[in-house]
């Protein structure tokens, strides 16, 4: 991979990969036409991380323009019995981590060969009830979502307090005698 070229297909690397299966913004690479050509990505392809970050997985989106895979990624290309967004979420489950724990070989880097990803079993339920599944977790993970965020913004904001607390103390902004009696 060379520096990032617009005009070339984005190499997508494993580091390239963030946990919730998004692809980082900065460090863009490109790849030859003629050496992308056999890794060329299509859209709802998954990418199953083969080493190192084993367990981290990314569906192709239309927003990743033309893109091709690194070595140390695994292409899965889905057929008409499977909704994409159905197997995204399933790579997210604990019945996907328990797969994977079984089936990791440990050697001096952790990883899961084509041939045991090739393996996984996949429950599948008909197309129909998988996408009424896909739409219940959309709904029901953006209100997990949205209520993380308060969180975050509530912890900060206590957090904020802390210091604030901390400093008016020792400074002596604050009477503490009264406080410290109670």
């Amino acid at each position: 991979g060379c520096s990032h070229d617009p005009t070339l297909p984005r190499y997508v690397r494993i580091t390239d990969i963030l946990p919730n299966g998004a692809l980082r913004e900065g460090g863009l690479k490109s790849i030859a036409e003629d050496l992308a050509t056999p890794y060329l990505l299509s859209e709802d392809d998954i990418l199953f991380a083969r080493s190192g970050s084993v367990g981290l997985t990314a569906r192709c989106k239309p927003d990743w323009g033309r893109a091709a895979f690194a070595g140390y990624l695994v292409r899965a290309r889905l057929g008409t019995r499977a909704d994409p967004a159905f197997v995204e979420y399933f790579t997210r489950s604990s019945h996907y981590g328990g797969w994977l724990r079984r089936n990791a070989i440990q050697a001096t880097i952790q990883n899961v060969s084509a041939e045991r990803y090739n393996n996984l079993a996949i429950p599948m339920p008909g197309v129909s009830e998988q996408r009424l599944i896909v739409t219940f977790l959309d709904h029901e993970t953006a209100k997990i979502d949205a209520l993380v965020a308060k969180v975050q913004e509530a912890i900060e904001r206590l957090t904020e307090y802390r210091l604030a607390l901390i400093s008016a103390a020792v400074t002596g902004n604050i009477d503490v005698r009264g406080e410290a009696a109670q």
